[in-house]
């Protein structure tokens, strides 16, 4: 059974660049209003240049409403492609197909 507000990691990896280890994970929480949020966290020495700080977090919320066509869109996705699907190439994906979505970040 699904419960409001539990994180469900969804893909997780670590590797090391010139002695540092970097990782990625993501996450699926549902809302209090059982919207969709999907949770990109990333950790390493390489993002302090980008963002100013060793971490960052990023994340899409699709309303609930929207789950079917956020279906479709995962499995054409997942039976199209050979290459992990990422944050980026999932708003890339929502924007070309007119889904709805909120995005926030953190560093």
């Amino acid at each position: 059974m699904l419960k409001q507000e539990e994180a469900f990691e969804v893909f997780s990896n670590s590797w090391e660049i010139d002695g540092s280890v970097h990782t990625r994970s993501v996450r699926i929480y549902y809302t209090k209003e059982w919207d969709i949020q999907i949770e990109e966290y990333l950790t390493g020495d390489n993002l302090e240049q980008i963002y100013g700080d060793w971490d960052h977090e990023e994340f899409v919320i699709i309303k609930r409403i929207d789950a079917p066509m956020l279906m479709i869109l995962l499995f054409k996705h997942a039976f199209n492609q050979s290459e992990p699907l990422s944050l980026s190439s999932l708003k890339v994906l929502f924007r070309e197909n007119g889904l709805n979505f909120d995005n926030q970040m953190w560093s």
